[in-house]
């Protein structure tokens, strides 16, 4: 499984229950849909570190990496390697 089919599962059984990964495209916006807010990027933050064993660090939690499922997994690789 990809670090986006990752991130895309775990969004979908958080926030959408009952959908498949083809209702959540990779560049769709997460936050102009409502999906996340604020709360909701605090807790993808701590499904990364867990899964994905990196440190996000506090400078790194904007907007513009958690608005699409690409976005974050881009942040995630550049983590891990």
């Amino acid at each position: 499984m990809s670090t986006s089919e990752k991130i895309q599962t775990y969004l979908l059984g958080k926030y959408m229950p009952g959908k498949s990964l083809s209702d959540l495209g990779l560049e769709d916006s997460l936050l102009e849909s409502g999906l996340l807010d604020s709360a909701g990027i605090f807790d993808v933050v701590n499904f990364l570190e867990k899964s994905f064993q990196i440190q996000i660090e506090d400078e790194e939690i904007v907007a513009n990496n958690f608005n699409s499922v690409s976005q974050i997994a881009k942040l995630v690789e550049s983590k891990v390697g």
